[in-house]
């Protein structure tokens, strides 16, 4: 009698190929989802506003909180960690509530103070609209301009820029731009002085250390 012979069903390669496709996907999902919760974990204290706080505060306990946040490695080091001691130092500039209080905002003590002060300038002019809050400007006065006894000083070097105001003026086009900045308690009087008798320019200090007030230009010179 003639039996029927039993014949091996293969499983055709493609069925393969797709399971050993599903597992490298399914191995770099997992390697990317450990690498993100690593991540996640590399974080950071920082002080954060608990309100809205007004340049010149004295902080105290109940001024900042502490926040664990993820900062990229150059933003690490602007930042006060909370392992710093800032009860007792004052804000240079407002700081909103919820903000990171960056280290250039507080004085290292109360008696260690900078004042604020707002440079007016023309609001046409080019290097004024690249200026932006927390850029270092250096503030230069040009005393008697035009005249044969016209000198150029610097007035400030490295100045913080706390804030950048615009204000629209009678003639169209004729916008003001004033910048607060950060002013040595020993420049404050200088600085007024030269707002009041001297053409101000400001340029922003793109980088690098802050060249010294040790020099001059008087129109003699060229």
């Amino acid at each position: 009698m003639a039996t029927a012979r039993a014949i091996r069903v293969q499983r055709p390669s493609w069925a393969n190929l797709r399971t050993a496709l599903g597992l490298l996907l399914f191995c770099a999902a997992l390697v990317a989802g450990q690498q993100v919760i690593a991540g996640a974990k590399d974080t950071t204290q920082v002080w954060v506003a608990s309100r809205d706080l007004p340049a010149e505060t004295v902080l105290g306990t109940d001024d900042l909180r502490v926040e664990e946040v993820s900062l990229s490695d150059n933003l690490q080091t602007r930042y006060l960690p909370a392992s710093s001691e800032v009860e007792g130092r004052m804000l240079s500039r407002p700081v909103l509530a919820g903000e990171m209080v960056a280290g250039s905002w507080v004085s290292e003590s109360a008696s260690d103070t900078a004042r604020t002060m707002t440079i007016p300038l023309d609001g046409r002019s080019q290097v004024a609209a690249g200026i932006g809050l927390g850029n270092l400007v250096d503030v230069i006065a040009t005393f008697d301009p035009g005249d044969v006894r016209s000198k150029t000083v610097p007035v400030v070097r490295g100045a913080e820029v706390n804030e950048v105001v615009r204000t629209r003026g009678l003639v169209e086009g004729s916008d003001v731009v004033g910048l607060t900045v950060s002013v040595p308690d020993e420049l404050v009087g200088m600085v007024a002085f030269a707002i009041h008798n001297a053409e101000i320019d400001v340029v922003k200090v793109d980088g690098g250390s802050t060249p010294s007030n040790d020099w001059s230009v008087t129109r003699g010179n060229f």
